[in-house]
């Protein structure tokens, strides 16, 4: 029977290593291999590696980017860590920017920066109202905590080798690793090997859905900055997504930390394909115009002539530049193309000879220091801010000496008694 079993654990074993290693990346630059953090050797731009069955994320970059690592086996039989963005998956073409740079986050999130309550997102998350209250009793780190403090914006991380469910309830996280792909021009299909599902929250549907070991095919349909996903031949979509700069996963983030959003930095909310948006932002948004047309303009998709026309601006409209593009002469005038946001949202390239820069006035009061120095509010109330804490900690400093000299006096008068 024992022998039965342990035949079976490497019958088991061999296959699982077997497949690990039909999952193949390219090295796509001279890069290290780690193992402990120390470096095993160098691979070169071009040789193969293997899958090994684990990926993980490097230290975090910041809340909204995190770099990803890969566990591999070389030809010769090395096993250590590479960086996802090192590698891609062999015979396969490297992913759209537009997809893999972007945040995809539930399009449901846009509803609490146009005035929603929190608890709106109830009827998305049921966990918040039914389960928090149990779970929170779990850890002691998490009582007398609101359930909105712990909301972590549910995200879709979708990189060339891999696709990662970011933020389930806060704490958990479903990893899957890219075996095969294919590309239309409106989606994209990707058999995936899930590596990773904690369960810490089993009654997500997210989590429910997928094991770990088990192959998934991930069907991704774009419409705009939309995207809708299916899993396997389900005709329902799990997820309905936008694809989001860091601005808006910030302010999401910052709403249900309860920290006020500034909806003004957000110049670009997402559209539709036919340039229509489910959640239009609130009247009143502040647009910061910065330049005017001179004649009527065509914003276009990107910087060439060539490229899909989005809109026509006519003469006297206001835009408001955010990026500088190539230099190109049209019609004897040379200057660059930029990307422009007009007022009624819509966002692209145009060319900026027929731009006039409209005069700005700084908003930022100045607080005089010094005849060599000044500060605006925001610095002095932080100066403020840090010598109150300065303050603080100089007073329960002294507190703690005071209470260490009187226990030690305590100890010695106890002493003395006992030796009476």
């Amino acid at each position: 029977m024992k022998k039965g079993f342990f035949f079976a654990l490497i019958v088991l074993l061999f296959s699982s290593y077997i497949y690990c290693d039909d999952i193949a990346y390219v090295v796509t630059q001279d890069s290290h291999l780690l193992l402990n953090r120390t470096m095993l050797t160098i691979l070169s731009k071009g040789d193969v590696v293997f899958f090994q069955g684990r990926m993980d994320i490097s230290i975090p970059v910041s809340f909204t980017h995190q770099e990803h690592e890969v566990f591999v086996r070389t030809e010769q039989g090395r096993e250590g860590w590479i960086s996802e963005k090192h590698i891609l998956l062999r015979d396969s073409q490297p992913l759209a920017a537009s997809i893999v740079e972007r945040h995809w986050i539930y399009s449901f999130y846009q509803k609490f920066l146009i005035g929603y309550e929190k608890e709106v997102l109830f009827d998305n998350e049921p966990f918040w109202r039914n389960e928090w209250n149990d779970f929170s009793k779990t850890d002691i780190t998490l009582w007398n905590e609101p359930w909105w403090s712990r909301v972590d914006p549910t995200r879709f991380v979708i990189r060339n080798n891999l696709v990662r469910i970011v933020g389930i309830y806060a704490l958990g996280s479903v990893s899957f690793m890219t075996i095969n792909q294919h590309q239309k021009a409106d989606s994209i299909v990707l058999n995936v090997l899930c590596v990773r599902n904690p369960n810490i929250h089993p009654e997500n549907h997210l989590v429910r859905r997928f094991s770990e070991g088990t192959i998934y095919r991930l069907t991704f349909r774009f419409d705009g900055d939309y995207m809708d996903v299916f899993v396997d031949d389900d005709m329902e979509s799990i997820a309905t997504l936008i694809g989001v700069e860091d601005n808006i996963l910030v302010a999401v983030d910052n709403f249900f930390r309860g920290v006020e959003v500034d909806l003004s930095s957000i110049t670009s909310w997402p559209r539709r394909a036919d340039g229509s948006m489910d959640f239009p932002p609130p009247d009143g948004i502040a647009f910061m115009a910065t330049h005017r047309t001179s004649d009527r303009l065509r914003v276009r998709e990107s910087p060439d002539t060539a490229s899909q026309i989005i809109t026509t601006l006519n003469a006297d409209t206001e835009v408001w530049v955010r990026e500088t593009g190539p230099t190109e002469t049209i019609g004897g005038i040379t200057a660059p193309w930029v990307m422009v946001v007009s007022e009624s949202g819509y966002e692209g390239w145009c060319f900026s000879g027929y731009l006039e820069q409209i005069q700005q006035t700084s908003i930022v009061e100045i607080i005089p220091v010094s005849n060599e120095t000044t500060i605006t509010i925001s610095e002095a109330q932080a100066i403020s801010v840090i010598e109150t804490k300065n303050n603080r900690n100089n007073i329960s400093l002294f507190w703690v000496i005071i209470g260490s000299i009187i226990l030690m006096v305590g100890i010695v008068f106890i002493i003395k008694r006992k030796k009476k």
